[in-house]
């Protein structure tokens, strides 16, 4: 499947906010299943308190929005609940991308400025394991 541009938006937060450039596909059910299996996102999973948290920090977002659907994926194409996406962002604070998998749960459709914006509130699954092992080196150095 192809990479497709679109944004992150976080539907609880008030306040104006610059939005996440990021890029996404769709991942079809059997690639999807020996993804979740592979060292790659096997262990990395939001159970484990460290990842959700440094996530939410990045995508501004509160632990608890990476599960129940305000952290929105936006796109000019239609994302339909139930997909599983793997996303990419790049943090342009850390030269480096972080990719993780989520899953559309809940779909809106809006049109703003005579253009059609399809956004998909998400529950993400899991983050990638080597992505996180460099933002992490990263951060320790910045320290």
């Amino acid at each position: 499947m192809f990479w497709k541009k679109g944004w992150i938006e976080n539907r609880r937060r008030k306040t104006a906010q610059d939005p996440l450039m990021m890029d996404y596909r769709v991942v079809p059910a059997a690639e999807f299943l020996t993804l979740t299996g592979s060292p790659h996102y096997a262990h990395t999973s939001l159970h484990h308190s460290a990842i959700a948290k440094l996530l939410g920090q990045l995508l501004q977002a509160d632990v608890p929005d990476l599960f129940n659907g305000n952290v929105m994926i936006c796109s000019a194409n239609s994302i339909q609940q139930g997909y599983h996406l793997e996303a990419q962002l790049f943090l342009s604070d850390y030269h480096c991308k972080l990719k993780f998998l989520a899953e559309a749960t809940v779909i809106h459709m809006d049109q703003e400025m005579k253009e059609m914006v399809f956004s998909a509130g998400i529950r993400v699954l899991s983050v990638n394991k080597e992505d996180m092992d460099l933002l992490n080196r990263i951060i320790e150095r910045q320290k």
